[in-house]
């Protein structure tokens, strides 16, 4: 009954505008099989994570994967940025781009987007991702410290969309200084969902109580306790 509620409510509040969703790509079931896989094989199924997880929070992961976090994405982040500026035709470099929901997000708008991360397994289920849904993406590995690689490209977006919070402070400052020094004029840095150290719980990288509230070196022991 609870998800029922805050389904609808999303539905009644968070909802693209009409342009956008005109534009949202459908996926068969067949390819929604496909994309599972290549979530589970590249992604889930790695290291110690699937023996942590419970099947309900595995079910979960997957189905967040699959359905949530792009809906999330199309009804909350799209029209915000698209607000800003239109998202047709603009070039975006999308540091921290994951198993690619977000990039597809924007690629379905006729964004131009270099999505890169350090994560080769989430960067395969990208690239899956977005050739089933027929869209096109420059899809690299790197690190946030090596944007400088792209400064030949104005970006008319520059995002980090949840990535700060997996990186050193020095690491931050570095990417972050060169990222503004890369922007042409009326370019754009976006800064998506980082932590919000006034919560107590960190939901995202340790998933563990008061992990953002500590210094960050007994921030680190304590991450040797995550689940």
């Amino acid at each position: 009954m609870k998800d029922t509620i805050k389904r609808t409510a999303k539905k009644l509040f968070y909802s693209a505008p009409k342009e956008l969703r005109a534009n949202f790509m459908g996926f068969e079931d067949s390819q929604l099989t496909q994309l599972s896989k290549s979530i589970e094989s590249n992604y889930l199924d790695r290291g110690e994570t699937k023996k942590k997880l419970s099947q309900w929070e595995y079910e979960q992961a997957l189905h967040g994967q699959l359905f949530e976090r792009l809906d999330y994405n199309r009804n909350r982040i799209v029209p915000w940025l698209n607000s800003i500026k239109n998202l047709k035709g603009s070039r975006i470099l999308e540091i921290g781009c994951g198993t690619g929901i977000s990039t597809l997000a924007l690629a379905e708008q006729g964004a131009l987007v270099t999505g890169i991360d350090v994560d080769e397994g989430a960067l395969n289920v990208a690239k899956d991702r977005l050739e089933m849904a027929s869209l096109k993406a420059d899809i690299v590995f790197a690190n946030g410290s090596e944007i400088d690689k792209f400064k030949e490209q104005p970006f008319d977006f520059i995002i980090y969309y949840a990535v700060l919070e997996h990186m050193t402070v020095p690491e931050r400052i570095e990417s972050l200084s060169k990222a503004w020094a890369m922007l042409p004029e009326n370019g754009l840095l976006a800064i998506i969902e980082t932590p919000n150290r006034l919560w107590y719980y960190d939901s995202h990288t340790a998933a563990m109580p008061f992990y953002d509230w500590l210094p960050d070196e007994l921030a680190y022991y304590y991450s040797k306790f995550s689940p």
